[in-house]
């Protein structure tokens, strides 16, 4: 519930070392067996209107006389009068052509390609090349738009539109069809739409390449960027004119058509990207509001609710503006600078907003600028200043000076507008000052529209109680929509609400606020002001905030055990904080205050391990060595320390319980005290400085890192000859996310109360292993015994570029993870899954630094590769212990420098 920010999915960059164009071709019209059916299946979903205007189907012939229409069948093959069919029978036989269909749609993700960065479009007639993508491990479908080089490779310009490409993608890779792409004229890309929602034909094709020849390729939309209209030319490969109307209504020709329709109406919605969107928005918040009306309506207040109802009653254009303008950043909007394509009237549709006291203007009497200078550029407000102040007042040559200095930007120009801003601000203390600004700014920058902070509030309240991730929004919605975001299929559960109480939410709002500014703080350096800061999180815990955290569990409920959504779990963390800062200023006496005081309650849980240690070590600091002793063997018997935390406190127990303080010794003292296999290679170090990561020239002569230089030693003939990956715990994360996919998707209540997640609530929690024990054992089971290679491809088949947390689909490949799991083994990977499912959080740190693994004898080792100054830490040891229990090889490496004679000799 505190998860990270979402971010927008991209599409993968090419790789560098284009192949040339042969290779691009044979890549893209490469046989399957099995690829029409798929796209067939998409096409009939989609095909339910009349689609025969999107596109057209005909030989490379001449047009017709234009008083001779074409008459489309239901096959949407276009057939000839009779009186032409005969002249074609009396004429010479010829050469049979391929019938072939035009698409009209644009290209995407160009910001993501190198080689469009300034949106350079191909030469005006270049024919351009659709390259599939297969492994694209954001979508399956993609195709990329490229264009040949004088070097015989390709100039990636973007992708066709993921509606457009899942029609495409399977007739390209079974060869049924033949693609080409060229710029489209706009006049020609309109008139496609237009015929569209009018359900006539389209121009020809003689009449397409009659439209103006001079319309631009590129359609400039609202919000001023360019997009790039592109007509594609698809042929039936191996079915010619003469046959085609025979075979229209045998299977492969009627699905091919049928796909090819999908794709033709997929491709026309994409030329007015934005024309859905208000329907999208306005649709999801009248979703999210019925969700919060009917889980979360104790929440709300009177205020809060009139808001939600007035946003509601309002017509669907001014719901489109508002739903837009509350998920922008800004708060200020320039009313001539607003266009939507569902807002055909703006300025009406904000006239609509202000009348039901949802929007402000910045005319209005009484309405607050501050936030809305900042905003204007530096020249609008030397015209401001120009208007405030008299022409030979002393401030406006300071203006006139400042202004060119604002103009040119950097740190220099962000001080001479703060300066100018505060001249302005000077200008407007009373309140008819304040009136003049109002009129000067209406005469300089036109009419401004805010949205009034109590309804971007509730809004934004309403967000966070139907999502509870930070940064997730309404654009979620549009997101998948658009096929930027996939997120696994599962089911959606609310049952209950996550706060029981409107105080419980304010209270945990009023932490997050609390915690984002001490946070802030500390990246300033500022540990002074981060201390003020702590202090009402320090008073919340002395009154016993963190022990009002419920035990869920208890209750027989399946919610994160306990819910970090919840006041004193923040506070708890922020009091970590705390005890850091006082372990700077040597204030031992008052840390281990506090952390006494943390370990009595029960919020932030998987921190137990840590407040122990730091107590026991405080203690020590203070030359309590028996209180310390005891505060380890207390630490002991607390259930919630676990993994590499009770392995350090056990080792730390062996130093200090030595006679006489202690004279027997634990059963479990030899397993605490083993040490994992070491082995040793010299490297020549790049820097020697304590506190800086070392660096190495590696066996090539490169500068590589320590653990470069060690994977380097390993694949070496001299190191094993191993194949490995210094991943740490990416790959294990992705096994683990793809191996219990449907384990950790499974229907829970309320652990998956949106469709926009990447993991359970509850997982990182003790709640996650329990609510799926018996789902877990199963699954654990068949990946011991060998199944986890039938697992992978199946996971992979199905549910490939959707996102689950860990799952890094663009690094790992399926060949490579297939690779891994026979060589590890059944049972190592059975007994790393089962730890990181019982806890997620704690075990999510310290894995092994490099993977290795030899196909050749099907085994595998992880190192903890260590340089001339590292030292294992607790969590490394324990999971180094762990997987040599459960038969995997492991070994830490250490990387020593040479003899300093042999350096200075060097």
């Amino acid at each position: 519930m505190l998860g990270k920010k979402v971010t927008g999915a991209k599409r993968r960059e090419p790789r560098a070392g284009t192949p040339s164009l042969d290779q691009a071709e044979q890549k893209c019209h490469k046989t399957a067996n099995q690829g029409g059916a798929a796209g067939a299946a998409q096409g009939h979903s989609t095909g339910q209107q009349k689609l025969s205007s999107f596109f057209t189907a005909k030989p490379r012939q001449q047009p017709p006389p234009a008083s001779k229409k074409r008459a489309v069948t239901g096959s949407n093959q276009v057939k000839e009068p009779a009186e032409d069919t005969e002249a074609a029978a009396a004429a010479p036989a010829s050469i049979p052509e391929q019938p072939h269909f035009t698409v009209y749609t644009r290209i995407v993700g160009r910001q993501h390609q190198e080689a469009v960065a300034e949106q350079q479009p191909p030469c005006k007639g270049e024919e351009l090349l659709l390259l599939r993508e297969p492994n694209n491990a954001v979508d399956p479908c993609a195709i990329l738009v490229c264009s040949r080089t004088r070097a015989g490779g390709m100039r990636p310009h973007g992708h066709l539109p993921a509606s457009v490409a899942s029609h495409l993608a399977s007739l390209l890779d079974s060869a049924q069809v033949e693609a080409t792409a060229e710029l489209a004229d706009e006049a020609a890309a309109a008139a496609a739409a237009d015929a569209s929602s009018s359900g006539e034909l389209p121009p020809f094709e003689g009449a397409a390449a009659a439209a103006d020849s001079s319309s631009s390729s590129l359609a400039r939309t609202g919000s001023g960027s360019i997009r790039w209209r592109l007509k594609l030319t698809i042929r039936l490969a191996g079915c010619t004119t003469s046959s085609a109307a025979a075979a229209a209504a045998a299977g492969p020709v009627a699905a091919v058509t049928a796909a090819l329709e999908a794709a033709a109406a997929a491709g026309i919605q994409s030329l007015e990207p934005g024309r859905n969107n208000g329907a999208v928005l306005s649709a999801s918040f009248e979703h999210i509001l019925q969700q919060a009306r009917q889980y979360d309506l104790h929440l709300l207040d009177t205020q809060e609710q009139a808001v939600l109802a007035s946003m509601q009653a309002l017509p669907p254009p001014a719901k489109c503006l508002l739903m837009r303008l509350l998920l922008r950043k800004r708060t200020w909007f320039a009313l001539e600078a607003l266009a939507y394509p569902d807002v055909p009237d703006t300025a009406a549709a904000a006239a609509q907003l202000s009348g039901s006291g949802l929007l402000c203007y910045s005319h209005e009497p009484g309405t607050d600028l501050a936030g809305l200078l900042p905003q204007l550029p530096a020249a609008v407000l030397k015209q401001l200043l120009a208007l405030l102040l008299p022409r030979n007042h002393p401030g406006m040559a300071a203006a006139r000076a400042r202004s060119g200095a604002a103009a040119a930007g950097g740190q220099e120009g962000q001080t001479a507008k703060a300066a100018m801003l505060a001249s302005i601000q000077l200008c407007c203390q009373s309140a008819a000052g304040w009136a003049r600004l109002q009129g000067a700014l209406s005469s300089v920058a036109g009419v401004w529209l805010a949205v009034l902070p109590a309804v971007a509030a509730t809004f934004a309240r309403l967000q966070h109680l139907y999502f509870l991730t930070p940064g997730q929004d309404l654009g979620m919605f549009l997101a998948v929509d658009r096929g930027v975001l996939r997120y696994p299929p599962y089911c959606v559960s609310r049952q209950r609400p996550v706060f029981a109480s409107r105080a419980a939410l304010l209270g945990y709002e009023e932490a997050l606020a609390l915690a984002g500014r001490v946070e802030a703080a500390l990246e300033d350096g500022d540990n002074t002001a981060a201390w003020q800061l702590l202090q009402p999180a320090l008073a919340a815990l002395r009154a016993g905030s963190h022990k009002a955290v419920a035990w869920q569990e208890e209750q027989g409920a399946t919610m994160p055990n306990p819910p970090p959504a919840h006041a004193g779990w923040v506070h708890a963390s922020l009091g970590t904080v705390a005890v850091s800062l006082l372990e700077k200023q040597k204030r031992w006496g008052e840390a281990v205050e506090l952390l006494r005081l943390l370990l009595g309650g029960n919020g932030c849980v998987v921190r137990r391990g840590d407040w122990w240690e730091r107590l026991a070590i405080n203690l020590e600091h203070q030359g309590l060595a028996e209180q310390a002793l005891e505060a380890v063997e207390s630490s002991l018997a607390d259930a919630w320390v676990r993994w590499g935390d009770r392995l350090g406190l056990q080792r730390r127990l062996l130093r200090l319980a030595k006679p006489p303080r202690r004279w027997r010794r634990p059963a479990w003292a030899p397993q605490a005290e083993w040490e994992p296999p070491e082995v040793a290679i010299t490297g020549r170090p790049l820097n020697c400085t304590v506190g800086l990561k070392s660096r190495f020239y590696g066996l090539d002569g490169s500068q590589v890192t320590v653990e470069a230089l060690a994977l380097q030693h390993y694949t070496s003939a001299e190191g094993g000859g191993w194949q490995g990956l210094h991943c740490e715990g990416g790959v294990w994360a992705t096994l683990f996310g793809l191996l219990l996919w449907d384990v950790i998707f499974a229907s829970v209540p309320d652990v998956l109360r949106s469709p926009f997640q990447v993991a359970p609530l509850d997982l990182g929690s003790e709640c996650f292993y329990s609510a799926r024990r018996d789902a877990l054992d199963r699954q654990l089971s068949r990946i011991a015994d060998g199944e986890a290679g039938a697992i992978l491809s199946a996971t992979w088949a199905a549910h490939s570029g959707q996102m689950c947390r860990g799952v890094n689909w663009q690094r790992f490949e399926q060949a490579l993870l297939l690779d891994i799991v026979e060589c590890v083994g059944g049972l190592g990977l059975a007994a790393v899954l089962r730890l990181m499912a019982e806890d997620h959080s704690g075990a999510a740190g310290g894995l092994p630094d490099l993977l290795l693994w030899r196909h050749s004898d099907r085994c595998a080792k992880a190192v903890e590769v260590k340089g001339p100054r590292d030292r294992l830490s607790h969590q490394q040891r324990f999971w180094l212990a762990a997987m040599a229990d459960s038969g995997m090889a492991v070994e830490v490496l250490k990387v020593r420098e040479p003899p300093a004679t042999s350096r200075s000799r060097q």
